[in-house]
């Protein structure tokens, strides 16, 4: 009995969250009203105010309760009644920014190429910076953060959509309307020694006249080395630059 009415108090809860404000939780149904039974299980653990849920509690909703206000359907969920429009309306009237949060790995590529979305994947803007987080950790656990700027994609063709109250959809962004953080550079290849190019000292006249001590010495060489050394020292203050470290 009790299990029944806390399945039914669920049930409920699910109906209003996907029948009237999916938007709110930064859900999308198709044009039939689905969404992955995922992306709805995903909503309810990251939100605090909502009750913990499994997949299974969902098949016994839509299994023993009579005119269940939800239907299960091949790993999608959707509200028996629906008052959330998920039609695209395109809209003028926007703010000067939205806010997404997409893959780390991701980042450099858009930056560079800008953002464009798939039929299997359209991508969703916010206003709500909160609600752009909890969409992206839906995705990486340490997403990016970027910033469109709405005047800049207006001027370059870009035509948004409204997805209900609170999601925006356009095609496609182009970079110089994104900003973000600074890109990080790629890490170097291992395995790829760094050389440093190699300082060309001036030739030493030690390095040339100076002798080891065991070295033999024929007579009259010990004069004519210090008329040399006397000649290149002269020489090399002539030639050195102002400053050398």
């Amino acid at each position: 009995m009790q299990r029944d009415k806390k399945l039914k108090t669920l049930a409920k809860t699910i109906e209003t969250l996907l029948g009237r404000h999916p938007d709110a939780h930064g859900l999308l149904p198709d044009a039939h009203g689905w969404v992955k039974i995922t992306s709805l299980l995903q909503v309810f653990s990251e939100d605090p105010e909502l009750p913990s849920i499994h997949e299974a509690d969902l098949m016994d909703i839509s299994r023993s309760i009579t005119a269940a206000p939800i239907q299960v359907e091949d790993k999608k969920i959707r509200a028996t009644a629906r008052s959330f429009d998920p039609s695209l309306q395109p809209v003028t009237k926007l703010p000067k920014l939205l806010h997404l949060y997409i893959r780390s790995k991701a980042w450099s590529h858009v930056s560079q190429k800008g953002l464009c979305s798939s039929t299997n994947a359209p991508i969703l803007f916010t206003q709500d910076k909160e609600l752009a987080l909890r969409m992206g950790k839906r995705k990486d656990s340490n997403p990016i953060h970027i910033e469109i700027h709405v005047f800049r994609a207006l001027a370059s063709g870009v035509i948004f959509y409204a997805a209900g109250t609170h999601l925006f959809v356009a095609d496609a962004i182009p970079a110089e309307a994104i900003s973000g953080p600074p890109v990080s550079p790629q890490t170097k290849q291992p395995g790829k020694k760094i050389t440093t190019p190699a300082v060309h000292a001036l030739s030493a006249p030690a390095s040339i006249l100076l002798h080891s001590e065991g070295e033999n010495k024929s007579p009259g060489q010990s004069k004519n080395m210090k008329e040399s050394w006397k000649h290149n020292k002269k020489r090399l203050r002539k030639q050195r630059p102002p400053f050398l470290f």
